[in-house]
């Protein structure tokens, strides 16, 4: 009997029966399977954690994998100083503990075992399945540091070393970790190419686990970049019920994805769900990066809710979570939405020439943080058009308040109504109605979430919306105001009430923002703070019938002296420091804005110095 088996019969006397049940090339079979379950029960979950020197490689690999990393450590340490280790376990271990440490964000310890497996190679310790296992360590600790350039370059050499030895599973992780950076590179077709690859080789070779896992970023990256359109949600709620309890990691990943997906879509309450949901675990796992994503994703929803204070200090504890060493591209998104917040208080856009940003941007190669920079800056080159269909309607998105129809449109049938929050001049976390930004259609913001009514809008409906933006309205007023009719309340009151309840269901798109239109005095009124908006491009007949309206379309003014004009429909006056409130702009900027209006004769001043206030000329508005 071989030592091994003298072992193994050692351990049955002993109640351990897994070394019979269990092979060797079974167990690697249910490694390869991203299996670990069995591989846990015959070992860590029982009382005496026993196995032959031969299953280090996979018990100390799933350990790690499935984030018990301290377990993996104690193993490993006790596997070398119970005998020699084969060197090409010993290089596969390595990469595994490496993949377990960085996830947890201990990047000097996973940093010394890719060192020591490329000191192997060179001196031809490792020249099988370790010297893969070398390089594709060294790709994925490049890919976790966000140097994306360098870690494709790294796991193309790994894919040739598991060629040159015909180790297929080799190949197969190899082509993901390629598709992984492709994708970050914003190589978004070239990235799908890849990984469906990988997934072949994964499939003919019955790794169903691995084949799943690479499923699951094409299905990622696919509702990130909105290739799926509508259906993106719904197929990203399926893929975070796919994973299993055990991969607590990948299933926390997936449902922060889902809520920028609904964030993105205007559901901005549902994203907080989700992101609740997630936090639970990740915050219990220890799992740093992830717990920086988590808070960064609850810092831009409350950004786009209005509330900037706590989007302040939700990104204050994303950034203290994060290694500015390793965690790049991490970093920049965080130092990105700080810029927007600082914008949304009174701070000026950033510039071309912010060093920081620029930088970044430049060693991670990340094709996000291009188009980011492209878009706020003008620097740089975007990401190819087509590509990534998300990213396209962001830059359009970009250009604000001078979107035209068709972008709106685009948005809408594309589902990312959430883009359209910052693309009008109105604050963040307002609550409006929003009359012809999508012909024929009523918008409704509530706080960051986006709804479009399905009911049919009539002319008449956009009329009473925009009439009661000035106050109460009696029925009597509504009716002569709207019809041009001498008020009979036995005839009349009927058509008011129709009309109102027809404008109340059109608001049922979010059901909370019903209860909007309020009865008051013998007539309606909006609910205080509720904004009526009207979009500069809407044709004349939908403004208040006595008011003139200036050809937009010729006229000299901005977009921020359009949308004063406007909100002094409804306003009596408003100044510089309204100016600053709404559109996020210096008070300098505010009062040539306002003294523009007034030179034009559209506004009259009131007060003086910094008192002034400025009030529609009658007969002037937008």
């Amino acid at each position: 009997m071989t030592a091994e088996g003298a072992k193994g019969a050692e351990a049955i006397g002993q109640g351990v029966r897994y070394f019979w049940v269990m092979k060797l090339a079974d167990l690697r079979a249910a490694f390869e399977r991203v299996d670990l379950k069995p591989i846990l029960a015959a070992t860590l979950e029982r009382d005496d954690v026993s196995y032959p020197l031969s299953w280090s490689r996979y018990v100390v690999g799933a350990a790690a994998l499935a984030g018990r990393i301290d377990e993996a450590l104690t193993l490993f340490q006790r596997d070398g100083e119970r005998g020699e280790i084969d060197p090409e376990d010993l290089g596969a271990t390595r990469f595994y503990l490496a993949v377990g440490l960085a996830r947890v964000s201990r990047y000097e310890e996973a940093l010394k075992h890719v060192t020591q497996n490329l000191a192997d190679v060179r001196a031809g310790r490792l020249m099988g399945e370790g010297r893969f296992f070398a390089y594709q360590g060294v790709a994925f600790f490049r890919f976790f540091q966000c140097r994306y350039p360098v870690a494709f370059a790294a796991a193309q050499r790994a894919f040739s070393a598991a060629l040159s030895i015909g180790y297929a599973y080799g190949m197969a992780i190899a082509r993901d970790l390629m598709g992984h950076t492709q994708f970050r590179r914003g190589e978004i077709a070239q990235a799908i190419a890849t990984w469906e690859d990988a997934m072949a080789r994964a499939k003919r070779l019955e790794f169903a686990g691995l084949a799943a896992s690479i499923s699951a970023s094409v299905a990622n990256s696919r509702a990130a970049t909105g290739l799926d359109g509508v259906e993106g949600v719904a197929r990203q709620e399926a893929l975070v019920k796919s994973f299993s309890a055990q991969d607590n990691f990948s299933r926390a990943s997936a449902e922060i994805e889902l809520a920028r997906q609904l964030t993105l879509r205007g559901e901005l309450d549902r994203s907080d769900a989700f992101l609740e949901r997630a936090g639970s675990v990740v915050l219990k796992a220890g799992h740093r990066r992830q717990k920086a994503m988590l808070l960064h994703r609850l810092a831009n929803n409350r950004y786009l809710s209005g509330r900037l204070e706590d989007g302040a200090a939700f990104l204050r504890d994303a950034e203290r979570a994060l290694d500015p060493a390793y965690d790049l591209e991490y970093t920049l998104m965080i130092l990105g939405l700080r810029r927007k917040l600082e914008r949304a208080r009174g701070e000026p856009r950033f510039a071309a020439a912010d060093p920081q940003i620029a930088r970044l941007t430049a060693r991670i190669g990340s094709g996000v943080a291009r188009n980011i920079l492209w878009r706020e800056t003008g620097a740089g080159t975007p990401t190819l058009a087509g590509d990534d269909p998300t990213g396209d309607l962001r830059h359009r998105a970009a250009r604000g308040y001078r979107s035209n129809a068709g972008d709106f449109a685009a948005m809408t049938s594309s589902g990312l109504l959430g883009l359209i929050v910052e693309m009008l001049p109105l604050p963040l976390g307002a609550q409006a109605v929003c009359v012809d930004v999508l012909p024929g259609k009523i918008l409704v913001l509530d706080r960051g979430n986006v709804a479009v009514s399905e009911e049919p809008v009539s002319e008449a409906m956009k009329k009473l919306a925009v009439t009661l933006s000035h106050g109460s309205r009696s029925k009597r007023e509504l009716v002569e105001l709207l019809w041009g009719y001498d008020y009979h309340s036995l005839r009349h009151d009927p058509l008011v009430y129709a009309l109102v309840n027809r404008l109340r269901k059109a608001l049922g798109a979010r059901a909370a923002c019903r209860d909007w239109l309020v009865a008051s005095a013998g007539g309606y009124v909006w609910q205080d703070g509720v904004r009526i908006y009207v979009h500069p491009q809407a044709p004349r007949e939908h403004l208040l019938p006595d008011v003139d309206a200036p050809a937009l379309e010729d006229s000299e003014l901005n977009w921020r002296q359009v949308a004063i004009l406007t909100e002094l429909v409804r306003e009596r006056a408003l100044g510089p420091a309204d100016g600053v409130a709404l559109f996020g702009i210096s008070r300098i900027t505010a009062s040539r804005d306002f003294a523009g209006l007034h030179d034009r004769g559209l506004v009259r001043r009131l007060g003086k110095g910094r008192s002034t206030r400025y009030a529609l000329r009658r007969g002037k508005a937008p």
